[in-house]
């Protein structure tokens, strides 16, 4: 059996743990982090090459990770000299609480930066395509994935110091990502084609050109030599960039009253009504391609709450990692553009059970796509 070690180190604040709320690292968690980027880079190689491609998908990574019927090719675990836990509270900038909307209440733990670990994987099989295909799917996870709670807003990004294979460098700049990601989108690797062959939205979420973007900003305010500052400023851009400037409000927190701006669906959102049977019905909120469930509150007590009809979850296709190039930290942003519900959208009042309305149709990715263009300075990464 073949064992390889990795170093790595937390960029971010890493909130992975139990249901106590206690930070924890754990094999578990990576393993399955790993298993979505395997998923992703797969469903690239096999779009529009499949008959069958759901099944054939889910078969490969079942060989891959394991399942209820087999034994995956490798194992891995995790190796530290103990866990300094934080507390929420241990972090400073309003911003960064925007993005970690539910940690602080929650009283979340956390892992925090520089903390460092090793990931030791042991392969089962010989089959040396295996062992590519794996290391690769970690080095997708540590340069565009992150572990724990609120992973899609930035919280536990991990870099690997370690060189993880043929030609999968260590990323310490935009250049060196982009050409990371062509070489594991590559023949070696997942043979993902540069160009799209297939227009159909794909069922989930994977990596392939027109379905898949991501940017990284060259603006000065965008990197920083401190990984949590980083992330208050990206936290106010993103709120900034949902905000209706015409649309404000004024709240105390903490003895302290601030004005602020209600998002760009607000204004029609408080005036909510489910309308008479056969009228006109509501316009899907814009703001819900950033995901589900969004709450909005005003005054008299109003609660009404936007998710799917089904489910009523919906991860945002807007992910955000930070980056350590060198010394200096930086962000990117990536859109995954898949099916976005298996069912249509629901607005609900939560102080009247009675008044539901059921939105047919999906959201549009046009928000999403403004937000990707918004920066006055930015390098696409491209397959």
């Amino acid at each position: 059996m073949e064992q390889i070690k990795f170093e790595c180190e937390v960029v971010t604040p890493m909130f992975l743990g139990g249901a106590d709320q206690r930070a924890e690292l754990r094999a578990p968690s990576i393993r399955g982090a790993m298993r979505w980027w395997f998923r992703a880079m797969m469903g690239g190689n096999l779009f529009g090459r499949s008959r069958d491609f759901l099944k054939e998908v889910k078969d490969i990574e079942d060989a891959t990770f394991g399942s209820t019927s087999g034994q995956g090719s490798f194992s891995l675990s995790v190796e530290h000299n103990g866990i300094k836990e934080k507390d929420f509270s241990s972090l400073n900038g309003f911003f960064l609480t925007y993005l970690g909307f539910g940690l602080k209440d929650n009283k979340r733990r956390y892992i925090p930066p520089l903390f460092p670990f090793d990931v030791v994987f042991r392969f089962h099989s010989s089959d040396s395509q295996i062992k590519k295909l794996v290391l690769a799917t970690f080095w997708m996870l540590s340069n565009f994935g992150n572990l724990g709670a609120r992973a899609t807003r930035g919280f536990g990004s991990f870099i690997v110091k370690t060189p993880l294979g043929d030609n999968l460098p260590i990323v310490e700049s935009a250049d060196k990502l982009e050409e990371g990601l062509r070489c594991v989108a590559g023949e070696k690797y997942f043979n993902i084609p540069s160009t799209p062959t297939v227009t159909t939205v794909p069922a989930f979420s994977i990596v392939y050109p027109g379905f898949w973007q991501c940017i990284v900003p060259t603006s000065s305010k965008f990197q920083n030599s401190d990984a949590v500052l980083l992330m208050n400023t990206i936290g106010k851009e993103f709120r900034l960039s949902r905000e209706n400037t015409s649309s404000s409000f004024m709240k105390t927190i903490g003895g302290k009253t601030i004005k602020g701006f209600h998002t760009n669906d607000y204004a029609a959102i408080s005036k909510w009504s489910p309308p008479p049977a056969g009228a006109p019905g509501t316009t899907i909120p814009s703001q819900t391609a950033f995901g589900l469930p969004h709450q909005f509150q005003g005054s008299g007590g109003l609660k009404i709450m936007v998710e799917g009809e089904n489910r009523s979850r919906r991860t945002s296709p807007l992910h955000i990692h930070v980056h350590k190039f060198g010394k200096t930290y930086s962000v990117s942003f990536q859109v995954f553009k898949s099916q976005f519900l298996d069912s249509n959208i629901k607005i609900r009042d939560m102080n009247n059970a009675t008044r539901t309305e059921i939105l047919s149709g999906t959201p549009s990715y046009s928000d999403l796509d403004a937000f990707m263009t918004s920066f006055s300075g930015k390098k696409d990464i491209v397959l």
